[in-house]
This record gives C-alpha cells, sequence and structure tokens, in this order.
C-alpha cells in the first residue's frame, strides 16, 4: 500500500493487511474506531524519496511531510518511524517533518518506535495504548542531527515492554508527560551518545522504569518533575565520562528510587539535583561515584528527602550538599568525604538534618549557619557527630541533638562577626547530648568585626557536658584568645585577652603559617 499521491486517506472499517506503508507527499492518515490495520514491515510518517536523500544535487524532498491520526481502531506494524529520513538542500541534509496522533484505540509496535529518526518528528498522545512489545525500543531524537518530540497526557498509555526507551539517543529528544502513564520494565535513558540531548518533563501522571533511569548517559540529560509520580529501580544522573545531567523536582512531584541515587558516577561525569518541593525517596544517596565524577545536591523550599540507607557527600570524588531549607532524613550515616582522596562539603544554611550518624572525614567539611535561618540536626542513632575534618559553625543557632565527637584530626572553626552569640557569632548547641573534644578549635572574623580586650564567647553550650581529651591542642592559631570549660562543664568559653603570644621562629614559624594558611584557604573555598 503506497500512500503517495495527495489526498487524506481514512480507514473507517474491515480489516487491512499489507507490507509497509509510507506516508509522504504531505499526506495524512485517519484510522478510525472499527478499523484494523496490520503492517508487516514499517509504517513511516515523513520521509523523503531515495533519489532526494540518496543524491543531493536534487535539493530538499518539497513532499517529504506526513501524518497518522488514530481516533479509535488496532494499527499493528513492526516498525514505526516517524520523519524517517532526509533529503538535501544545497548539499546540506534537510529534515522531514512526521507526526503521528493517538487519542484513541491501540498501536503495537514489535520492533523498533523511532519519534525522530533523522528529520522533526511529533508523536501526540492524548488517549489510547501505545505499546511496545518485548524486544522492542522506543527512540524519541534518534540519529544525530534529528529532532523528536513526545508528548502524553490525559488517559493516554505508553508502554515499552522491552528494555530501552531512549530520550535524546543520538539526536535531540523531548517527552512532555501532563498525564497519562509511561511504564517500563527496562531503562530510561535521557541523552544517550556524547553530543546527544535529552528532556523530560513530568507535570502529571505516572512514570514507572523498573530497571534504571539515566539522566546524561554519555550526553545531556535534563529532567523536570512538578507533581505526577516517578518511580525507578536505580537512578543515575551524569554516568559515564563528559555527560552532564540535571534533576529539578517542585511543587507536588513524588520521585521514588527503590534502591539507591548516584550523582555524577564516573571520572569526567556531573550529577545535579535541585530540589525546592516534592518528595525523593530512595534506599541510598552518593555524590561523586568514582575518583574524578562530581555530584551536587540543592535541597529548599518544602523538599523533602527520605533515605533508608545511608547518605555519602563525595563517595570517591567530589560531594556537594546544600541545604538552605527542607527536611533531609537518612536512616543510616551521613559521611561527608567518604573514600581517602575524596572531597565533601555540607553546606546547612536553613532546614532541618536528621542521621542515624554523620561522620565528617579528613577531606570534608560541614558548615552549620551563615544564612541567620535557624539550623536543627538531630541524630536518631546511638553514634555521635563525628569531626575527623573540618566542621564551620556560623550565625543562625545551629542546634545539635546528639553528641558531638572530634578526633585529633578534626577541626571546629566559630565564626565572629559580633558579640552575641547567634546573632553575631556562631555558637554550638548540643542538646540531649555531650561533646568530646580532642584536635583544635578555632576562630575567624567577618563583617570587620574585632573583638575587645575581655570580651568572652560562648562557643559551644552542652547540655550533657564537655570533655577536654589529653590531645585537644586548644586554640592554637588564635593568639590573643584564652579558653575555659565554666558552668559544671557545660560550656565551652573563649576569651579575648589581647595578648599575643612570643612568636616561634625558623621551621616551628614556616609550619605554623603554612597550617594558619591552610586553614583560611579552606574556608575561603567553601
Amino acid at each position: 500500500m503506497n500512500l503517495f499521491n495527495g489526498g487524506d486517506p481514512q480507514i473507517s472499517g474491515g480489516a487491512a493487511v499489507i507490507a509497509s506503508m509510507p506516508i509522504d507527499y504531505g499526506t495524512s492518515l485517519t484510522i478510525l474506531g472499527g478499523s484494523s490495520l496490520q503492517v508487516a514491515n514499517y509504517e513511516t510518517a515523513g520521509g523523503a524519496e531515495s533519489y532526494y536523500y540518496s543524491n543531493p544535487g536534487y535539493g530538499a524532498d518539497p513532499y517529504a511531510g506526513g501524518a497518522i491520526v488514530q481516533t479509535g481502531g488496532v494499527n499493528s506494524t513492526r516498525g514505526l518511524n516517524i520523519a524517517s529520513t532526509s533529503s538535501f538542500n544545497s548539499g546540506s541534509p534537510f529534515p522531514t517533518n512526521g507526526s503521528y496522533s493517538l487519542s484513541g484505540g491501540s498501536l503495537t509496535v514489535s520492533s523498533v518506535e523511532a519519534i525522530g529518526s533523522a528529520g522533526n518528528g511529533i508523536f501526540a498522545q492524548t488517549g489510547g495504548t501505545n505499546t511496545i512489545t518485548s524486544g522492542g525500543i522506543l527512540y524519541v531524537g534518534k540519529n544525530s542531527g534529528s529532532t523528536g518530540t513526545y508528548s502524553l497526557g490525559a488517559t493516554g498509555l505508553l508502554s515499552v515492554a522491552g528494555y530501552w526507551e531512549y530520550v535524546g539517543e543520538g539526536g535531540m529528544g523531548t517527552f512532555n508527560q501532563t498525564g497519562g502513564t509511561n511504564t517500563t520494565p527496562g531503562n530510561l535513558v535521557l541523552g544517550y551518545a556524547s553530543g546527544s540531548s535529552g528532556n523530560y518533563s513530568l507535570s502529571g501522571g505516572v512514570l514507572s522504569a523498573t530497571t534504571y533511569e539515566d539522566i546524561g548517559y554519555s550526553g545531556a540529560g535534563f529532567f523536570v518533575q512538578t507533581a505526577g509520580t516517578n518511580t525507578t529501580g536505580n537512578f543515575r544522573i551524569g554516568t559515564l565520562g563528559g555527560s552532564t545531567g540535571t534533576y529539578t523536582l517542585s511543587g507536588t512531584g513524588s520521585l521514588t528510587d527503590t534502591s539507591y541515587e548516584l550523582l555524577g558516577d564516573y571520572s569526567g561525569s556531573n550529577g545535579n539535583f535541585i530540589q525546592s518541593g516534592g518528595t525523593n525517596t530512595a534506599t541510598g544517596l552518593y555524590l561523586g561515584g568514582r575518583s574524578g565524577a562530581t555530584g551536587s545536591y540543592n535541597l529548599g523550599g518544602t523538599g523533602a528527602l527520605n533515605l533508608s540507607g545511608s547518605e555519602e557527600v563525595g563517595e570517591a570524588g567530589t560531594g556537594t550538599f546544600t541545604q538552605t531549607g527542607g527536611t533531609n532524613t537518612v536512616t543510616g550515616t551521613l559521611t561527608v568525604a567518604a573514600d581517602a582522596g575524596s572531597s565533601g562539603t555540607y553546606n546547612m544554611q536553613g532546614g532541618t538534618l536528621a542521621a542515624g550518624a554523620i561522620v565528617v572525614n579528613s577531606g570534608g567539611a560541614f558548615y552549620a549557619g551563615g544564612a541567620g535561618s535557624p539550623v536543627a540536626i538531630t541524630l536518631t542513632g546511638a553514634q555521635p557527630f563525628q569531626n575527623q575534618g573540618l566542621t564551620d559553625i556560623s550565625i543562625g543557632d545551629p542546634i545539635l541533638n546528639g553528641d558531638y565527637t572530634q578526633t585529633d584530626t578534626g577541626e571546629t572553626l566559630f565564626e565572629l562577626g559580633g558579640p552575641d552569640p547567634n546573632v553575631g557569632y556562631g555558637q554550638l548547641t548540643v542538646y540531649y547530648g555531650t561533646v568530646d573534644l580532642s584536635g583544635v578549635i578555632e576562630t575567624d572574623y567577618f563583617n570587620g568585626f574585632y573583638p575587645t580586650i575581655g570580651e568572652t564567647f560562648d562557643l559551644i553550650v552542652a547540655s550533657d557536658g564537655i570533655t577536654l581529651n589529653p590531645d585537644f591542642a586548644g586554640m592554637p592559631e588564635e593568639p590573643g584568645f584564652t579558653y575555659a570549660l565554666i558552668d559544671d562543664d557545660t560550656v565551652f568559653q573563649a576569651t579575648f585577652t589581647g595578648v599575643v603570644p612570643e612568636p616561634v621562629t625558623g621551621s616551628l614559624l614556616l609550619v605554623a603559617s603554612a597550617g594558619m594558611m591552610m586553614r583560611r584557604r579552606r574556608k575561603q573555598v567553601a
């Protein structure tokens, strides 16, 4: 059956069995209820004639467009190509245009469904069912230079029973879901090949990819969710080297991962998660998976992050978690800079954080406060907040519910910008817990503040007491300060005396200066 010669044919009843069906020359085929169409090979809507795309000298094919409109009935085919080929214009590829509109009935594809194989393809589904059977693949924006758009809404059902659903496999793909259901037992991949781009917008309906979702596999992937539900088995943003991916979650959107979420997997990858609302639920969260990978998470507004396992900010690579609001709940351990050689930073400027335990390793930094908003940290397990790296306490009333322990490699730095706690300078308040100190306590100034002689700063207040261990080195980089435990050892108080100790000389001076410069740089970088 060859529908080349103009007109807009309809299939309105009975059954048609044909070998192949190209819809070109501006033709539109309509499939109505009560009809059945079975195509043994491929259906194409929008493809250039072979003498156009094989011979650049012929110029562009002026009749390459085509459309299929299905309002009911049954359409069954081995393959479907929307905008399947390009012609040429002055020696350059000239993309064709094709479209498929499905508002009722059923479409079944047993092999490949390509929306924008080599041209500009559009699939608009507001009803009916689009089923790609086991072994089949969906491509939206298949080849380099192509663009594909899939719109799913209302009561439409897309079922990809095969293993792969690509949005931007080699070209540029866009999937807009305002309703309906998109389900696959396999993988959803945005931005598969290097140079490709995949975009998914979810503002309603249900999305389910049982095995994996890759947002930026080797190319660029972008996922924006404002509502609806997204459920997957494993979740990666920025997978292979050179890839980049961003997931933005807001509104009432719900993301559920039955396993882990990994932001930045292989060396050279970059994964980002931005959450201002909605709920993100997973077993574990890992930022900067392998050495050389980078991952970041920004949590604010009313967003809720719920992890039944652990959270690692900087697993073996570089991770950054910035929290300005919302809730971050970790049943297991939150670790900053998990593996040797990794780098991790947790910037907590607002919201609440609850974790079974918190560990800041060497190479890790935890910043609490700084924006003037209350910061609440609660330990829900038996383990303490353990600082082996840097913990920075700034204004905003940072409160820890649980124990705080600092090892001999740890440093707690307090920001001084005025005479009053939490408003002018950072104070760590520990409720229902003890403070056990080794390592050092340091201060840094901001807002042009400098203390007067005799001025005191209650840097730590702990309801159940403070212990200074034998390897506590005091405040070695703070000339002019003395310290003491007061109020039955529940307050660590620093007093500015204005007396600067005699400077050390020789190699000791070099070591001390290097240590101070290292701390200042670390502070500035964060």
